[in-house]
């Protein structure tokens, strides 16, 4: 799906890419579609742990209740032990916490990054678009008694432009991506080596889908085609 503020730059390319055409220069929109990116996807991801970590939460309360059971009770030896033992499960629930609530912020971060880089870029495309169209309109016109050489300079020096803006933001997205999967990967790392010891660490929630892989298996998100967005 076309993030918003790019269908609005798509809408403003729209009388320069007939223009560029005309003079048989690159598609404007065309550049732009191949860098279609989701950073709602990123930033749903980062409200599902946020769900995991509200069922830890609720998991930690239970440990605390189960303990000042055990240490309520004054059953010798055996409840020594199985204090000690609810403790230590304790212990990790609680760290799994704390590593979590840090991925889920780390992801958030990820996902207001990505949506102000989209905004940004498809604002600069509007304004290019935007100021090249009266140029855009005396192409396509065609007027004879129009000097149309600067008109004809205008659109293709804009259309290039537009161009490169939306190489630049690829690479940028795809940066992004790679924090994005990097995160992931390094996570699933740590609950691999851990055991996941508590079972309720994020390893169960499910990376956004339509990237490209991250090498743990997991999906980025952000592209719903081939091209890296």
């Amino acid at each position: 799906m076309t993030h918003p503020a790019l269908e609005t730059a798509i809408a403003a390319c729209q009388t320069l890419a007939e223009a560029a055409k005309q003079l048989g220069a690159g598609d404007p929109i065309e550049a732009i579609e191949h860098v279609d990116c989701d950073p709602a996807a990123i930033t749903d991801y980062a409200g599902k742990l946020k769900t995991t970590l509200a069922e830890l939460d609720k998991a930690i309360d239970q440990q605390l209740d189960a303990i000042a059971e055990l240490e309520a009770d004054s059953g010798g030896e055996g409840t020594a032990s199985a204090i000690a033992e609810a403790k230590k499960e304790l212990g990790e629930l609680q760290q799994d916490r704390t590593e979590l609530d840090k991925l889920a912020m780390q992801i958030a971060e990820i996902g207001e990054q990505l949506e102000k880089l989209v905004v940004h870029t498809a604002a600069q495309i509007s304004q290019l678009a935007g100021q090249a169209t009266p140029a855009a309109t005396d192409v396509l016109d065609g007027s004879s008694w129009i000097d149309l050489s600067e008109a004809e300079n205008t659109v293709i020096t804009t259309v290039a432009e537009i161009i490169r803006l939306a190489g630049v933001f690829q690479q940028q997205v795809g940066e992004v991506r790679e924090q994005f999967a990097s995160l992931i990967q390094d996570e699933a790392s740590a609950a691999a080596g851990t055991g996941s010891g508590s079972g309720s660490g994020s390893e169960g929630q499910q990376a956004p889908q339509g990237g490209g892989g991250t090498g743990s298996g997991e999906q980025t998100p952000g592209n719903s085609g081939d091209t890296p967005d």
